[in-house]
């Protein structure tokens, strides 16, 4: 900190949050006045945890802020003018991007007189005012542009803004359009997934993404993709590109041709993320993608992580590094390793080789429960079952709700009996009472919901088998019972199939910190801190070689038992050093907190 000249202590001053409060605005307002050069904003007074201002210089300055809906010269005030509602705004994947990343997005982006710069989704045209305030400040002619809108009355809005000219806009879906070559994109394209879009806007999207990787994407995917396809065929050689795209990005399955794609039309690649939400008003992690060159190539991602998002602009205190184009294409989470503290990749890989560690996959198969449809049709309550005389034999006892199964101990037998639902599944010859449940079933439209409909007969579910264990899927330390009670479990859950060794073999090996390190680095984040388990992600979580641990059972058993998973996975922590050494083990736990620090904010 640099403590103000006329005072010894830390009163008197007012930190960059206390000031948005007090001139009504949010602190990436406060960011981005300063990364435009506003001259009404005083200099700040040092740095405590941030920015930090004399009071007596900021007092009165709620009467200098440029409000309202022009365009003043300098320091754009708080925008009171926006385009489309936030609802509208989000069902169209519309997530507008905050001053300070537009200005260091066009920081990067100008550098020369008379270019022509697309903006594939013009918006509020907030890309456009930051390479306003850029070219301006550096006695640059403005820019021209080629700037798209799908929304015409925000397209004329921008207009009579004086943001484009006429000439410079286009109405309606980028995709759709043929823009001539540029020198440069600068873009936040929509992030909406492909099967939410509607038929014709769909099929344009998947023509678009084909036309240019030369083969089929994926329509589990997002639209941005097929917009960073066209958006990459319409940049001049040696032109380049600035675009926010969504953090799953990085390790998203469909998207991963685009990685190769990328790599073999530009020769630098750069991608920035904060830790810090770019966009604090909605629940998106993001990053934002740098690609220089064009008609060059490159192996490698320079990736470089912030704490904050004025670290990020300011870039100071990165980390990251170099990230392989190849570990990315084939599926490697490339970039959550590049976030370890240094020499715990290196441990990783060593063990690997060693055949310390082997993937979960080589113990047990991971499969989703059961998929039955209407939840309270298919488990019945007990009043139910009473009332339409549903036999014993036709209701198997089931879990559909992970949160019943916390502090019952390792087994499902430790599961007291009210806690348990029953799945029912009658056999071929239905009992009068089962008879009598699925007219109820078709008369309350049970019979027409898509899981039953599509199946003959309506009311039988399929896939239901026992598994050996069964895993929690959403928690950062997913609970995992061994099933000795050959309960059956619904899609809410991980069904775990051995395949070599016993159950508390598997169980023992589970429960350990380097499991919990493989979890952050192979299980993907809803954000906030969650993690959501898939079949294939949890196969790929890497875990001690069981003849390699000698945890006791009964040890987690009882933490289970009190409720403290976290004891439960510490329990393999003796085993974790006898072959890690101490050193190697505080390395893992190190990473442990490290990665569940970036799925946090």
């Amino acid at each position: 900190m640099v403590t103000p000249p006329d005072s010894g202590s830390v009163e008197g001053l007012i930190d960059s949050k206390g000031l948005a409060a007090r001139l009504g605005v949010s602190q990436a307002t406060i960011r981005s006045w300063r990364s435009r050069g506003a001259g009404w904003l005083p200099e700040p007074a040092g740095r405590l945890d941030g920015m930090v201002w004399r009071d007596k210089d900021v007092t009165g300055l709620e009467a200098l802020i440029p409000h309202g809906p022009g365009r003043p010269a300098l320091g754009r005030g708080p925008r009171t003018d926006r385009l489309i509602q936030a609802t509208d705004r989000r069902a169209r994947g519309a997530y507008y991007t905050p001053g300070d990343a537009a200005h260091l997005m066009a920081k990067w982006l100008v550098r020369h007189e008379g270019e022509i710069y697309l903006e594939p989704s013009l918006g509020d045209g907030v890309f456009v005012e930051a390479v306003e305030d850029v070219t301006s400040a550096a006695g640059m002619k403005r820019p021209s542009w080629i700037a798209a809108e799908l929304d015409a009355e925000t397209a004329l809005t921008a207009t009579r803004r004086g943001l484009v000219t006429a000439e410079e806009i286009r109405i309606g879906d980028f995709l759709a359009l043929a823009p001539p070559l540029v020198d440069a994109v600068i873009a936040n394209p929509p992030f909406v997934r492909l099967r939410h879009l509607d038929s014709g806007s769909r099929e344009r999207a998947l023509a678009v993404a084909h036309e240019h990787l030369g083969a089929p994407m994926a329509p589990s995917g997002s639209i941005w993709m097929p917009f960073v396809l066209r958006m990459v065929a319409s940049i001049k050689l040696g032109g380049r590109m600035a675009v926010v795209l969504p953090l799953d990005f990085t390790y998203v399955a469909y998207a991963l041709p685009l990685w190769e794609h990328l790599a073999n039309s530009f020769g630098s690649l750069q991608v920035i993320r904060s830790r810090e939400r770019i966009f604090a008003d909605i629940n998106q992690d993001v990053l934002i993608l740098l690609a220089d060159e064009r008609g060059g190539t490159t192996s490698h991602v320079q990736f470089d992580a912030y704490e904050t998002v004025e670290a990020m602009v300011e870039k100071t205190g990165a980390t990251g590094g170099r990230v392989s184009i190849s570990s990315i294409a084939q599926g490697e989470r490339a970039f959550q390793r590049a976030l370890l503290p240094d020499g715990l990749d290196h441990l990783l890989a060593e063990a690997a080789t060693t055949g310390w560690t082997i993937p979960a996959s080589d113990l047990v198969t991971f499969r989703i429960g059961y998929v039955a449809g209407d939840k309270r049709f298919f488990h019945p309550e007990a009043n139910t079952i009473r009332e339409y005389g549903l036999p014993e034999s036709s209701l198997k006892p089931s879990l559909i709700n992970a949160r019943k199964l916390r502090g019952h101990g390792l087994r499902t037998s430790g599961v007291a009996d009210e806690f348990v639902d029953y799945l029912w599944l009658p056999g071929a010859e239905l009992s009068e009472g089962e008879r009598r449940y699925v007219r109820m079933g078709e008369r309350s439209g049970v019979s027409k919901g898509y899981k039953a409909s599509i199946r003959s007969p309506w009311y039988g579910v399929p896939g239901v088998k026992t598994p050996d264990a069964i895993v929690t899927v959403f928690s950062e330390r997913p609970l995992m019972l061994i099933n000795d009670a050959s309960w059956v479990a619904s899609n809410s859950l991980l069904c775990a199939y051995l395949r070599s060794g016993s159950v508390e073999q598997f169980a023992a090996s589970w429960y350990n910190p380097l499991t919990l390190l493989s979890i952050g680095l192979e299980v993907h984040s809803l954000g906030g801190g969650v993690v959501v388990m898939v079949p294939n992600e949890a196969s790929a979580v890497m875990m001690l070689r069981p003849d390699l641990v000698s945890t006791d059972i009964d040890g987690i058993n009882a933490a289970l038992r009190k409720g403290d998973v976290a004891a439960a996975y510490d329990c393999g922590s003796a085993s974790l050093r006898n072959i890690f050494g101490t050193d190697g083990a505080d390395l893992v736990t190190a990473g442990i907190e490290t990665l569940a620090r970036w799925r946090t904010k």
